[in-house]
């Protein structure tokens, strides 16, 4: 039986000193996003905010954005606690077509690790608070880093259509999977996902990305490390559905894996982003992915500021910051952030607060082609406070 080889990826946060005295704004290092939101969805907030906003903060950062948020008169904060995976019930789902024998690890590696489930065929299954990661056999791993080469563009910066994600929501074989993963995943009160990235992927157009990829200097140091392996036996996957998903909280979204980093000076800051990643084949499930599932204790009603209350904040913020390069405040939006309790070092418990996201755009070049390539930065302020989450409010 061939070892299996089990990769925790740790998400790992932009940490960013910012002094008080005057400075140099660029400090901040760039980091693409996805827009987790259509722009052409914008709604009000309440009766006394915009749909959308255009004003000056400084000379080189003007605002020309869409609001979006929830339509409501109420929001809440959430208190949070770990998320108990029914591990028969995903076993059950994830591993229906591996008639192979199984067997549960009793010597687990990390001490955060729950449980682990290995199949004679390659396939794994990993729980720890909060996360899981299944593959159905040992080529998935690879084919998922094939489709993340292949597909960077689309996974992490196209802004798909209604109608683009409606030809895969109403796809009869991802409808069918969805509808027995939402049962497994058992979603709580008030939350929902959306579906923000879909692609069809071929066993052809992912060969010829690792025929691509076996050129480029240092590949081979890694497929003779094990870093990396070469697939050779496409059987079962000629067909695949990348999907990718949001995880909403009464109508607003968390924090996602798609979107500009969050930037903080605050000493242990540990933002953790929320998202579900899927593929599937003919089958059913071959890889999937869960990172940033709570389970909600408990709800506060809560008052929030408007999103221009909050670029009043902004002004006082770059009131002190030397704005040396131009950019433009091109979209804002409401989202939850988790925000771990400080004396838990697992960061499975802790409180989702609303923060308005000020998405700012940088034009980094032209092409050859005249095509305009952009880098986003975010800044983000409490909605219940005011406050800055870069100095950790």
């Amino acid at each position: 039986m061939r070892e299996i080889k089990i990769v925790i990826i740790f998400i790992v946060l932009l940490i960013t000193l910012v002094g008080c005295s005057k400075q140099d704004e660029n400090q901040f290092t760039k980091s693409n996003t996805y827009e987790s939101y259509d722009g052409e969805k914008a709604v009000q907030t309440n009766k006394n905010d915009d749909k959308h906003i255009t004003e000056t903060i400084d000379v080189n950062m003007k605002i020309d954005a869409d609001v979006i948020a929830p339509n409501s008169d109420e929001y809440f904060e959430y208190q949070l606690v770990e998320k108990d995976f029914d591990i028969e019930k995903f076993s059950q789902l994830l591993f229906e077509n591996d008639s192979s024998i199984k067997k549960t690890l009793e010597d687990l590696p990390n001490p955060y690790i729950k449980s682990i489930i290995e199949t004679e065929n390659g396939g794994q299954l990993v729980i720890w608070p909060n996360s899981l990661r299944f593959q159905s056999d040992s080529r998935m791993q690879n084919i998922e880093y094939l489709i993340g080469s292949k597909f960077y563009w689309e996974i992490d910066n196209k802004n798909y259509t209604d109608e683009e994600l409606q030809k895969f929501i109403q796809n009869e074989q991802v409808k069918y999977n969805m509808e027995r993963f939402e049962e497994t995943y058992e979603l709580g009160d008030n939350e929902r996902l959306e579906l923000v990235t879909a692609i069809e992927v071929t066993a052809e157009s992912l060969i010829q990305e690792q025929n691509s990829l076996s050129q480029r200097p240092g590949y081979d140091e890694e497929v003779k490390s094990g870093m990396r392996e070469i697939v050779d036996d496409w059987t079962g996957v000629e067909k695949l559905y990348y999907l990718e998903y949001n995880i909403i909280q009464n109508s607003i979204p968390m924090f996602g894996k798609k979107e500009a980093l969050i930037q903080s000076s605050f000493a242990g800051a540990s933002y953790q982003s929320s998202y579900i990643s899927i593929i599937l084949s003919d089958k059913g499930f071959e890889y999937l992915d869960i990172q940033g599932a709570w389970k909600v204790e408990s709800a506060d009603k809560i008052e929030i500021i408007s999103a221009k209350k909050g670029i009043e904040k902004l002004k006082e913020k770059y009131a002190n910051l030397i704005v040396s390069t131009e950019s433009n405040i091109s979209k804002i939006w409401l989202e939850y952030i988790f925000i771990p309790n400080e004396h838990d070092e697992s960061n499975s418990t802790g409180k989702l607060t609303p923060y308005w996201c000020y998405q700012r755009q940088y034009t980094d070049g032209v092409n050859e082609e005249g095509v305009t390539f952009y880098t986003y930065q975010a800044d983000r302020i409490n909605a219940v406070t005011g406050g800055d989450l870069a100095y950790g409010n």
